[in-house]
């Protein structure tokens, strides 16, 4: 068998779709970042970055323009949490349009559409029950968007390549948290709120334009895609079942630290800039570790570390028990958000154990679901720190991390093998093959 755990394969003319680029890799050579960004996935890398630059600056404009009218914190602290509400009530019907609509055409529809909602948000005067309907709207075509991109991922990228693409989405949207809200700032103190969200909406219409030039693979011409329309559904495995919650109860586990950043340094008596230090040391330590464990621990390595570094996301934050110092917290959320490369063993685990036939539902089924996780997951640790002590209510959270971890986790050998792909002769290097 194959060392890297990924068969070759052997692309003919056939196989390959117009305009369609296909990478194929030595088994023994490492994938390197520059070969996962040439192809299509870098349009798709660019209209991420571009677009979620510019939906976390708008939501420091949004939380401005709404407090500036009402001078009501709760009204404000809404343009948060409405965003996690589709994620509750839409996945379900979000995961059945995914599986049937057209990729590209649906991603540029959903980007001109939230430029084009956007920009009625910027007209002054708009009043505050259209503005949050408004809001409301952008909201829901989220998760849309999210579980489309996270379905046409497998067909631009195989192999280590999927996992190299997933692990830069994600840095993506770490360092937008960090940089985002920074530029929000700037961006209304300079040109004013509804200046702000015009620029948000033209960072969706730049997106659209992206998108158009990814050129998405259709589907491999075989019996799992061109079953009837009317075909019942397969049912979900309870492997497949496991394998979900595992994806979704460890991050809304390990969280907690960020729901409670603002509550654990009052109850610390530090000053509030340490909640900002906080807020960024687990996605630093996220960020560093995602790129560099990506990029030089070979595919069977990152599938032997998927339960130690998930463990090891849950570890340090029960410490946070003792009140450790501040320097001494900082470094411990920074070594829990190292834990979080486990993604890169859990993106191998979620894809080689779907079928390629239910790959576009299970993948949209994880997306939505883990950000409704996550919202719960705030609104969870919130209101238990209501009753206690935030150090308490970490632990707490560290602990059913750790016990979500032992009842989810894979079974001991199980082989994660990678998708199908068809028959290739020896390739000495790494090379892009145009059709």
């Amino acid at each position: 068998m194959d060392p890297s755990g990924f068969g070759r394969c052997r692309i003919t003319r056939a196989t390959l779709p117009a305009r369609a680029k296909v990478f194929v890799m030595d088994a023994n050579q490492l994938p390197r970042y520059r070969k996962v960004v040439r192809g299509p996935f870098g349009y798709v890398l660019a209209a991420h970055t571009v677009s979620t630059l510019g939906d976390v600056a708008a939501v420091v404009a949004l939380v401005v323009l709404i407090f500036e009218r009402t001078r009501s914190p709760l009204l404000s602290s809404l343009t948060f949490t409405i965003s996690f509400v589709p994620y509750l009530f839409g996945g379900a019907a979000t995961v059945r349009l995914v599986d049937r609509l057209p990729p590209r055409a649906t991603l540029c529809c959903l980007h001109v559409a939230s430029a084009v909602l956007i920009a009625v948000m910027a007209i002054h005067g708009l009043p505050l029950v259209f503005l949050l309907a408004d809001l409301v709207v952008v909201s829901f075509l989220a998760p849309a968007f999210e579980g489309v991109r996270a379905a046409i991922l497998p067909r631009l990228l195989d192999g280590p390549f999927y996992t190299m693409g997933r692990s830069l989405l994600r840095s993506v949207s770490q360092a937008a948290q960090v940089l985002g809200y920074g530029l929000g700032g700037i961006l209304v103190v300079a040109v004013h709120p509804q200046g702000a969200l015009l620029i948000d909406a033209m960072t969706f219409a730049l997106s659209a334009v992206l998108v158009l030039r990814v050129a998405v693979p259709p589907p491999t011409r075989s019996e799992e895609f061109n079953r009837p329309a009317n075909e019942p559904r397969q049912r979900m495995s309870d492997g497949m079942k496991r394998t979900l919650l595992f994806g979704w109860l460890v991050p809304t586990c390990a969280i907690a630290p960020e729901a409670l950043a603002a509550p654990y340094v009052s109850m610390m008596h530090w000053s509030n800039h340490e909640v900002g230090l906080l807020l960024a040391a687990t996605p630093i330590g996220a960020t560093l570790a995602d790129l560099v464990c990506a990029r030089w621990m070979p595919s069977r390595r990152q599938r032997v570390m998927l339960v130690p570094l998930a463990f090891l996301t849950c570890g340090p934050i029960a410490f946070l028990i003792l009140r450790p110092t501040s320097w001494v917290t900082l470094g411990l959320l920074a070594v829990a958000g190292i834990g979080f490369a486990y993604n890169l063993g859990f993106d191998q685990l979620l894809i080689s154990s779907t079928s390629v036939r239910s790959q576009t539902r299970i993948l949209a089924t994880y997306s939505t679901g883990l950000m409704a996780a996550q919202g719960l997951g705030f609104a969870l640790w919130g209101a238990l720190a209501e009753i206690a002590k935030p150090s308490v209510v970490i632990f707490v959270a560290a602990l059913l991390g750790w016990i979500a971890i032992f009842a989810t986790r894979p079974a001991t050998g199980t082989q994660i093998v990678a998708l199908p792909t068809v028959d290739v002769p020896p390739q000495p290097n790494l090379r892009r093959v145009n059709d």
